[in-house]
């Protein structure tokens, strides 16, 4: 058994960087103004996957409440981002849309918190093989599925602008945290503690995808050929060069 100080080490750090995983990119959402570079289909499937993970986990005999309180940071964050996505684009600037989005904000974490809570109580009720189908490998399928529409975005646009790296930064190192206070449980076996990192295990792994494939996006970007200026002359200098060339032959008659 790991000592009671790594695994709170490990769970705290997990927790922190969970608590920080979105906030750079509801930053620069707040800057710039605009959710442009992130999509529906990444944010929703994660908060989904995080009332799920959070009523399971909740749920189980030896609760890791390191884990859950990081998927609820996650559920928050994912909030907070959603309601961002829809009034930026429907509401304009000022203090009548500060207000809404507080107002949204306070209610979709108390209906989220809510639906956490149905989770559980529906969880406590059924058996293992149950628990792993919604609560561990609908999530793990869901976060998965979330990176989709990112790919997408990078691979449509050529471009990498609109997302935050540190969500990837703060998501892998929270996950792997999360994983190791798993992985400590030398009491269970390791097929059970690999089903109950999965949510964890599969981010990291897209993480990865999602690095490799913004590596090549901003590679293949910069290495695009310049177009070469062109020789021919424009209309305008067509125009100008004929004007003189007929002046130049016009003959000029003296008085």
């Amino acid at each position: 058994m790991a000592p009671v100080w790594l695994q709170a080490l490990c769970g705290g750090i997990g927790t922190l960087c969970f608590a920080l995983m979105l906030v750079p990119q509801v930053v620069l959402n707040t800057r710039r103004r605009s959710t442009e570079g992130l999509s529906w289909g990444l944010v929703v499937p994660w908060h989904v996957a995080g009332i799920l993970f959070v009523g399971v986990t909740l749920a189980h005999t030896q609760p890791s409440w390191f884990s859950a309180l990081s998927m609820f940071m996650q559920v928050f964050c994912c909030g907070i981002c959603e309601v961002q996505m829809y009034f930026f684009h429907r509401v304009e600037k000022g203090c009548r849309r500060r207000l809404l989005m507080t107002a949204a904000y306070t209610v979709l974490t108390v209906l989220s918190c809510l639906a956490c809570a149905a989770c559980y109580l529906f969880f406590i009720t059924t058996g293992d093989q149950l628990d792993f189908i919604l609560g561990e490998l609908v999530p793990s399928i869901l976060i998965g599925l979330g990176f989709f529409p990112e790919f997408h975005e990078f691979v449509s646009s050529m471009s990498i602008e609109g997302y935050s790296f540190g969500v990837t930064f703060f998501d892998v190192v929270g996950s792997a945290g999360n994983t190791a206070l798993y992985f400590m449980r030398e009491e269970e076996p390791w097929s059970e503690r690999v089903s109950e990192a999965s949510p964890f295990l599969t981010i990291i792994f897209m993480h990865l995808i999602l690095l490799i494939l913004a590596a090549w996006v901003v590679c293949h970007a910069s290495g695009k050929p310049l177009k070469a200026p062109s020789s021919a002359p424009t209309s305008e200098e067509s125009e100008a060069s004929t004007e003189v060339d007929t002046a130049q032959s016009t003959p000029t008659v003296e008085v």
